[in-house]
């Protein structure tokens, strides 16, 4: 009679780490994604919020004697000083968003007017805006997940 000595892995056992491996991997990295994606669209929220709050600031203490804004722009948004976007101008701030997009900037926000703009003013001294509406960043392609900021008419950013 002859005992057989079995050492190693059978070519099944490769197999089988190997699927389980491969369902562990992509289960972590369809989890992974999602979570980079809310990360990405909370920061970039952050980030717009905290340069509408500068710009309001600015206007508030009426930095360089004039009202201060925001342009919005389908992957950016710029500060700038004065009542109207000038692209030229060298001392504006563009930021861009990471990963993100804002869902229709040039309907986003009323112009006081009774039209749409894709430019939130603050007004010298008060702070206060005609300009409200509601801000959404969107993942770009997933527009079911966004988050948004709302502008009221006495400035105040939510």
């Amino acid at each position: 009679m002859k005992i057989l000595n079995k050492k190693g892995f059978s070519i099944l056992e490769y197999i089988l780490i190997i699927l389980l491996l491969g369902i562990v991997f992509s289960l972590t990295s369809m989890t992974y994604n999602d979570w980079r994606q809310d990360v990405l669209l909370k920061n970039n929220k952050e980030e717009m919020r905290s340069y509408l709050l500068r710009a309001q600031q600015l206007a508030s203490a009426a930095a360089s004697s004039t009202d201060w804004g925001l342009h919005l722009e389908i992957d950016s948004y710029t500060l700038f000083q004065g009542s109207i976007y000038n692209p030229a101008d060298s001392n504006n701030i563009v930021r861009f968003l990471q990963g993100n997009t804002i869902l229709n900037p040039d309907t986003s926000l009323s112009d006081g007017a009774g039209g749409y703009t894709s430019d939130l003013i603050f007004i010298k001294f008060t702070g206060q805006t005609v300009n409200t509406g509601t801000i959404s960043i969107i993942v770009p392609n997933q527009p079911s997940i966004f988050t948004s900021i709302n502008i009221e008419s006495l400035g105040v950013i939510d």
